[in-house]
C-alpha cells in the first residue's frame, strides 16, 4: 500500500496518523530513534584492550583460597569484600570512560566467581573436589 507513494506523501500521512493518534509519535520517535543509531558507524576503541588475565587469577585465588576457613560465614564476608575490592579496580575504567574494557573485565570476573561458586556451594552435604 505504501509502496507507490513518494517520499512528501509518506510524511503527510504520518503527520495525519500522529495527529489522529498521538501514541502513534511515541512509537514513531522510538522507531527514528533506532534507525540512526543502528545507521550510525561505531568508532573503534579509543583504549587499548586490557590484559584480563590478572583480574581473572584475583578472582580465582579468592576463590580458592576461601575453601580453608570452615566457617561459613567468614568465608561469605571475605569472599564478598574481595569481589568488592576487585569491583574497585573495573570502577575505574567505567569512570575512565573505557566501558568496554570494563564489560571484559566483568565478564571474567563473573565466569571465575561463578565457577568458584559451584566449588564452594556446600548445599549437597559435601565439599565437591578442587581442580
Amino acid at each position: 500500500m505504501l509502496e507507490p507513494l513518494d517520499r512528501d506523501q509518506l510524511q503527510d500521512l504520518l503527520l495525519r496518523l500522529a495527529v489522529r493518534q498521538p501514541d502513534l509519535a511515541d512509537v514513531i520517535a522510538v522507531e527514528v530513534a533506532v534507525t540512526q543509531v543502528r545507521a550510525t558507524p561505531r568508532a573503534a576503541p579509543t583504549h587499548p584492550p586490557v590484559d584480563v588475565g590478572p583480574i581473572q587469577r584475583q578472582v580465582r585465588a579468592l576463590m580458592h583460597t576461601s575453601y580453608r576457613s570452615y566457617d561459613s560465614y567468614d568465608t561469605s564476608s571475605a569472599i564478598a569484600a574481595g569481589i568488592r575490592a576487585i569491583l574497585d579496580q573495573v570502577r575505574g575504567f567505567v569512570e575512565g570512560g573505557d566501558s568496554a574494557n570494563a564489560l571484559s573485565l566483568l565478564e571474567v570476573i563473573t565466569e571465575e566467581y561463578s565457577e568458584g561458586q559451584h566449588d564452594f556451594d556446600d548445599s549437597y552435604g559435601t565439599w565437591r573436589c578442587l581442580r
